[in-house]
């Protein structure tokens, strides 16, 4: 059906009075409502409930009008959220799959919605599949700065839970591009809220040691500031400056040698950060030399 002829259902439906309106006219209202969060439009939203649509109808997969709104690829439907609840949309209503409207917006990384729904009494210690909290789900995706994470910090987010992989958002923060102004901001954020630098994850890695293998230089340098134990290493004995040779970054590896790490460490391949440097000098010799005899 077009969106013309659901307004024109609408306006048929609209001339029912609530006393009157057959339990088939109702799940046809609610089928509009569903609509029109999906489009978006909460002046029309709003006007089917007042005239009879359940805000919190659900559909076969028990998804309702306000999981629509909040989780929307199209726009990110902070007012619309806001309609919806002052209506009688349940905050807390969970789909098939156990996801509340609060769960489905911050996995999308809606931080409109999601907010809007956090200030309508979501529950911000929420997690999803992945085991993630609001502020390891929006560091994973949108590499938030440090004003998008405070409204769940100041709600009693745990800064240091950890995810399925065993990862905190410190963690997750520490991989953001590379110099990104926002990414130095969520981390110094998060250390500051007492995030713990030298935790690791289910492969034993620290935060230090993601953002050496990433080549995060600025990262990297503002972690050193806070004195981690920077020879942790991880399950294959591999450092942070192992990690940092072997990927490449020599900027990282002189940062992490300045700081004191052991430039003699080996892994359990038996390779020191020398040899992987070698190894990389090799690669790179290799192809100059494939690009001299092509010129």
């Amino acid at each position: 059906m077009t969106f013309v002829l659901s307004c024109l259902l609408f306006v048929v439906l609209a001339g029912c009075t609530m006393s009157t309106m057959s339990d088939e006219q109702r799940i046809s209202l609610s089928t509009l409502l569903m609509k029109a969060c999906w489009d978006s439009n909460a002046g029309l939203a709003e006007l089917m409930i007042k005239d009879g649509a359940d805000p919190n109808a659900v559909d076969e997969n028990g998804v309702t009008a306000l999981m629509l709104a909040a989780s929307n690829p199209r726009s990110d439907n902070a007012h619309l959220v806001n309609v919806l609840v002052q209506r009688g949309a349940d905050v807390h209503a969970k789909d098939r799959e156990g996801r509340t409207a609060f769960q489905r917006a911050f996995d999308k990384g809606y931080l409109g919605s999601a907010w809007a729904l956090l200030h309508k009494g979501a529950d911000p210690n929420a997690v999803n599949e992945k085991g993630q909290t609001p502020l390891m789900a929006f560091a994973e995706k949108w590499n938030p700065n440090a004003g998008h994470l405070e409204p769940f910090l100041s709600r009693g987010v745990p800064v240091n839970a950890r995810d399925k992989e065993g990862r905190t958002v410190l963690m997750i923060a520490a991989q953001s591009p590379l110099d990104h102004k926002w990414g130095m901001d969520a981390v110094a954020h998060l250390v500051a809220k007492g995030a713990d630098i030298n935790f690791q994850d289910e492969g034993a890695r620290s935060a230090l040691m993601g953002a050496a293998e990433r080549g995060r230089l600025e990262i990297v340098k503002l972690l050193i500031e806070k004195n981690p134990q920077i020879d942790l290493r991880d399950k294959q004995e591999k450092t942070a400056l192992i990690l940092a040779v072997e990927n490449g970054h020599l900027d990282v590896a002189e940062v992490l040698i300045k700081a004191g790490a052991d430039v003699n460490a080996k892994d359990s391949a038996g390779k020191t950060p020398l040899i992987y440097l070698n190894e990389q000098m090799t690669r790179m010799r290799g192809h100059l030399l494939q690009k001299d005899a092509g010129d």
